[in-house]
């Protein structure tokens, strides 16, 4: 078996097991990597995921050298997007997985600039789990079976729950806006 470690790897029982202990073993192939500092800061899966949770996707990308990706098939909603104006390419993410924490965020989804819900869409009780759901900027398709990758560039504002419909919808329109303006000065990633 062949291990690739960072340096401050622990595993077992009260993390007694580390990375030079593995290394030790014969039936063993372990390559023990040195820690990489960016901007001051060591980099680690575990501060990575913790920044996604907690919404600060620009800071992650910094960590990660591009944006954080996500994705899903895309799967039938309640069809609200589209009877709102905005249909949205909805993913229900892998819950093993790391996710944004619930807001909206400018990203780029299908080569195009997006407004992303990430949550539960607390104006509407649906009892549905958390939700990825992009609207694709200038898009007019159907997207439903693929696999569509997310790539997070911005958290615009925490999910919260509206008064009205009318009010969630002009606060719609002005997140548009937002990622418009983020995304005209972002690159699309892979091009």
């Amino acid at each position: 078996m062949y291990f690739s470690v960072g340096e401050n790897f622990r595993f077992g029982r009260g993390a007694k097991g580390d990375a030079q202990m593995l290394a030790s073993r014969p039936e063993f192939e372990t390559r023990v990597v040195p820690l990489v500092e960016v901007a001051g800061e060591t980099v680690s899966s575990s501060h990575i995921r913790g920044l996604v949770a907690a919404g600060d996707v620009s800071a992650a990308a910094g960590f990660l050298g591009g944006p954080f990706l996500l994705e899903g098939e895309v799967v039938r909603g309640d069809g609200r997007g589209r009877e709102l104006g905005m249909p949205t390419a909805n993913i229900v993410p892998d819950d093993r997985l790391a996710s944004p924490g619930h807001g909206v965020y400018a990203a780029w989804a299908h080569g195009r600039p997006a407004a992303v819900n990430v949550g539960v869409r607390p104006t509407f009780d649906t009892g549905r789990g958390l939700l990825v759901e992009p609207y694709i900027l200038d898009f007019d398709g159907d997207l439903y079976g693929e696999t569509l990758r997310v790539a997070f560039l911005e958290r615009l504002r925490g999910e919260r729950r509206f008064a009205s419909t009318e009010a969630l919808v002009a606060q719609m329109q002005r997140d548009v806006e937002a990622v418009r303006r983020v995304c005209a000065a972002a690159t699309v990633p892979g091009r």
